[in-house]
């Protein structure tokens, strides 16, 4: 062997160190990116969470009318139709500066609103506004967040990790937000959930303030009607292409017209059937959330151990025997007995939830690319939402025609038919394909 051979053959071993330790520094620049933005999603999610439920708390215990809970709610999730020019938007700019900006305006809303409240002292109208805007703000906001987690990982196999940390996040932010709303609604006056809300999210711009941006895409457009709708076509198309998406689109849009038109009722739920018990509407959120975290945390640890497609059936079939027996649970006398089978069922509930969304969004992700993700997410995010203002504005009516207890029954055997669908061979078939492709 030469001499140059031999120095060759030397040369390997330090350069595999060297690639090693570049790829080590690699890996902690992008867990730092990834714990910083985390963070900042937390504080953000976890001010509008608090105050958005306050509000419904609070337009509903001063008033005692359902329709102006309806007409929030309906407003609120009409913003969500637009989601596919959020997704056009999170494609055209850097995500992380992008998600700087959006939380900068939320943190302008609170002066804005705190100056309302103190000129005009309107309270209603206030919380009106505040709720309103940030819902508009989510249009951005709901696909930018769903579509991050690609450009903070090395590659999609990792993509499972970074979605479940996101979402542990997120459920951890949810619960904390249950928290503080129930300071809020023991403050009860809105100037200190203004408060609140401009603290949390001055500290989640501050923790994103700092973090590397991500580059902005080489081919950026300037925005205007025709492309978006072009685009949202491109991105129905790409839909439709994707047999699993396009499978469970009917279903999901039945699933969240259900599930929204209890949602909004449990303002109701709580006052006039609980009204003995003041926490419950707060139990209610906070046992959501706990069974999100509950759920996020055992699908992070054993996803890789589970055939996460075929089981995405039973997830289903999960939530809708929850809502079921909610509404049976509120048809005998209500007890302290009752309120703890309340909390159970909302954590069953979001226990089956947050493992769904999980595997449902990291289907999309995977079977995307990352210079349409926020298009697809986007158009996928505005074809489920099409159920949810229409929920909202049929809350105040449908919550006269029945009793409450049997609305929830009815609207979750809805849900439940709906996810039998799921277990259909061709259905099945599809998940298996995912399986396979993912092991």
């Amino acid at each position: 062997m030469s001499i140059h051979t031999q120095k060759r053959f030397k040369r390997v071993p330090m350069l595999l160190e060297s690639f090693s330790a570049i790829r080590f520094k690699i890996g902690v620049i992008f867990m730092k990116k990834i714990r910083r933005v985390v963070i900042s999603d937390f504080f953000d999610s976890l001010s509008i969470g608090a105050f958005t439920t306050y509000a419904y708390w609070y337009i509903y215990e001063t008033t005692k009318n359902q329709s102006l809970v309806s007409i929030l709610g309906t407003i609120s999730m009409a913003a969500m139709l637009l989601s596919f020019i959020g997704g056009y938007i999170v494609d055209q700019q850097s995500k992380v500066k992008l998600l700087r900006a959006i939380i900068l305006i939320r943190c302008l809303l609170v002066v804005i609103g705190l100056s309302l409240l103190y000129l005009f002292h309107s309270n209603l109208k206030t919380l009106f506004l505040v709720v309103i805007a940030n819902s508009l703000l989510s249009i951005v906001y709901t696909p930018l967040s769903e579509s991050i987690a690609p450009v903070l990982v090395e590659n999609k196999k990792e993509l499972f990790k970074a979605n479940s940390w996101v979402s542990l996040a997120n459920q951890l932010a949810s619960v904390s937000s249950s928290g503080l709303s129930v300071l809020f609604v023991l403050w009860k006056k809105p100037i200190w959930a203004l408060f609140g809300l401009g603290l949390s999210v001055l500290i989640s711009y501050l923790t994103i303030l700092h973090v590397p941006s991500d580059a902005t895409p080489i081919q950026e457009h300037s925005l205007s009607f025709g492309k978006t709708m072009s685009d949202f076509k491109h991105g129905l198309l790409l839909i439709v292409h994707n047999r699993l998406i396009s499978l469970m689109i009917p279903i999901a849009l039945i699933s969240n017209f259900c599930f929204w038109s209890i949602w909004l009722l449990m303002p109701k739920y709580s006052v006039d059937i609980f009204n003995q018990y003041k926490i419950v509407y707060n139990i209610i959120d906070i046992s959501f959330t706990i069974g999100g975290i509950l759920g996020a945390a055992a699908f992070s640890k054993y996803h890789g151990r589970l055939k996460t497609g075929v089981f995405y059936p039973t997830l289903l079939v999960g939530q809708s025997m929850m809502l079921i027996l909610l509404g049976i649970n509120a048809w005998v006398r209500p007890s302290i007995i009752n309120v703890f089978f309340v909390s159970i069922l909302w954590i069953g509930y979001g226990i089956f939830n947050s493992i769904s969304s999980v595997i449902y969004f990291s289907i999309i992700q995977m079977s995307a690319n990352n210079d349409t993700i926020g298009l697809i997410i986007g158009a996928v995010l505005t074809i489920f939402s099409l159920a949810n203002p229409i929920a909202a504005a049929l809350s105040a009516p449908i919550s006269r025609l029945y009793t409450l207890p049997t609305i929830i029954v009815i609207f979750g055997s809805i849900m439940l038919f709906a996810a039998l669908a799921v277990f259909s061979p061709y259905f099945n078939k599809e998940l298996a394909k995912y399986d396979k492709n993912y092991n």
